[in-house]
């Protein structure tokens, strides 16, 4: 059984060469990088380098759901091993859930809705706060888009404990 390892980090090109990976910059510029390894090494043709669009001191804002899904689908998915156990964090862009249960900022009508396609039965006189803990309490196991798409190609997915980058052997690579 293959595990591969992924994960993304910066480097702040004040302390790096001025030109870096065939990508021009300037001092003080942040370039993210999001790659995908394991005991055999870094994943081929895996590796993905932009730049920020910002320098502040956090870059989970510059990537999102679609652009992660859309690396994870064409890079380290097409190229580990068949059957590979795929470990990550619970980043939010690496968690985004497909059928996911209604929150408080969620408008009634939509609880309803969720509540109806999940076939729970429900009053239509509830209030929202009511249809809202309908819904939690009838609520399953979070579905997320990146693990679907794994498990379709053959592989599984790990999640890591939030707040446990120490779990993630990449994170020594980075450091």
């Amino acid at each position: 059984m293959n595990l591969g390892y992924i994960d993304e980090t910066w480097i702040d090109t004040a302390y790096t060469a001025k030109k870096c990976c065939n990508i021009k910059m300037s001092r003080g510029q942040r370039l993210i990088i999001v790659h995908g390894g394991g005991m055999l090494g870094f994943v081929p043709n895996a590796l993905l380098i932009y730049k920020a669009k910002s320098c502040t001191g956090d870059y989970h804002h510059e990537m999102n759901g679609e652009n992660f899904k859309k690396w994870f689908t064409e890079k380290p998915l097409s190229n580990l091993p068949e059957k590979s156990v795929i470990i990550m964090d619970n980043a939010s862009y690496h968690s985004v859930q497909f059928d996911k249960c209604p929150t408080t900022n969620t408008k009634k009508a939509d609880i309803q809705a969720y509540l109806r396609l999940h076939e729970i039965q429900f009053d239509n006189k509830l209030l929202r706060p009511q249809l809202l803990a309908l819904a939690k309490a009838n609520n399953q196991t979070p579905k997320y888009v990146i693990d679907n798409i794994a498990r379709e190609r053959g592989h599984e997915m790990l999640r890591l404990q939030p707040y446990h980058p120490d779990l993630n052997p990449i994170e020594l690579i980075w450091n």
